[in-house]
């Protein structure tokens, strides 16, 4: 059984809960997913909120999630089953 991170634990201190216009993180426009990526670099779940993003692609398959945008997440993807393939051949 994979294991998958969980939905961070939000303590309302996220930048993307105390945003005047929380829907830069799902804008069109590039300047709010710019806005909305910078703000996540400061943000206390980050690294949950990252996790999750990865571990879940259909439910994070829009918008800025921990700084990083779907293109961003799908090359993360890669990147890790590409290293766990590397990994599994060494063992073997």
């Amino acid at each position: 059984m994979t294991r998958r991170a969980p939905y961070p634990a939000l303590t309302g201190a996220e930048p993307c809960r105390q945003h005047d216009e929380p829907d830069l993180w799902f804008s069109d426009q590039a300047a709010d997913r710019a806005t909305a990526r910078r703000l996540c670099h400061g943000c206390p779940t980050r690294v949950a909120c990252l996790a999750y993003a990865l571990d879940h692609p259909a439910a994070t398959e829009h918008g800025i999630w921990a700084g990083t945008s779907r293109g961003g997440r799908e090359k993360l993807r890669a990147e890790f089953r590409r290293a766990n393939q590397i990994s599994k051949e060494q063992q073997t």
